[in-house]
């Protein structure tokens, strides 16, 4: 098949708008050409203009995040494949999303119905989240916990286990915070504490490397007999950890 100078064939069109389902205009951006241009050629080679729709994708609507176009159907609803936090996908259309119809998978349903009546609760939503950030890619925090080798308590796969080793201690202004943040979510990793305390033990977890020896800045100080508080300073200021020895050292 010939191209013309902006290297537009047949194949091309159908790969960037039936496949990937690309408008005229993103195709006109990409091959740098006017959109008049490519419907010029879609009328050329015969291929057919698909609908005019909103484009959903990688929008969120509850735990669904939509991640591509489907079809439009015969009353010219489109309908998207959604990936549910739980990790299952389901085909919804525009309307059911914008207007909340759907917001799951039909895990939100299963959940509410759930016996031990804490479907809605604050912890409910603590053990979810925590499940969400170590399993789920496309969770924003996932890369800063799954994504990285945190993991949870096989115990703790239903609500029914978590909370059966985190009842004790829990209250409203508290949240869940785990002791070593290097360590995976687990009844002897866990506890209870407020926003100081979690971002204390934060600081307390600050790993500094210095000629191939990696220690905490508690370790540090300990080791080279100085002050920590001089370390988080330096540490703060974002320097790098040949930097902040160097200022220590005199190096």
């Amino acid at each position: 098949m010939a191209k013309d100078k902006y290297g537009i064939t047949m194949e091309m069109l159908k790969e960037l708008h039936l496949e990937q389902k690309l408008t005229p205009q993103q195709i006109a951006d990409k091959v740098g050409c006017q959109r008049s241009t490519i419907y010029h050629y879609l009328g050329k080679y015969g291929i057919a203009k698909l609908p005019k729709i909103e484009r959903l994708e990688g929008q969120r609507f509850s735990r669904l995040i939509v991640q591509s176009f489907d079809e439009v159907r015969p009353d010219r609803n489109a309908v998207w494949i959604c990936l549910c936090d739980c990790g299952n996908t389901v085909r919804v259309t525009t309307a059911l999303l914008k207007f909340g119809k759907v917001k799951s998978c039909g895990c939100l349903t299963r959940e509410i119905s759930i016996t031990h009546g804490m479907a809605n609760s604050r912890p409910y939503n603590i053990w979810r989240g925590m499940k969400t950030r170590c399993t789920n890619p496309n969770e924003p925090n996932y890369e800063r916990y799954g994504g990285r080798g945190i993991t949870y308590s096989p115990d703790w796969e239903t609500f029914e286990g978590f909370w059966k080793d985190m009842e004790a201690g829990y209250a409203d202004e508290l949240s869940i915070d785990r002791i070593d943040n290097e360590q995976g979510y687990s009844k002897d990793n866990c506890r209870w504490s407020t926003i100081e305390e979690q971002n204390f033990n934060k600081r307390n977890n600050v790993s500094l490397t210095h000629n191939d020896k990696t220690l905490t800045v508690t370790e540090w100080a300990d080791e080279l007999g100085i002050n920590r508080r001089k370390l988080y300073e330096l540490h703060d200021q974002c320097l790098s950890d040949e930097a902040i020895f160097k200022r220590l050292l005199g190096e």
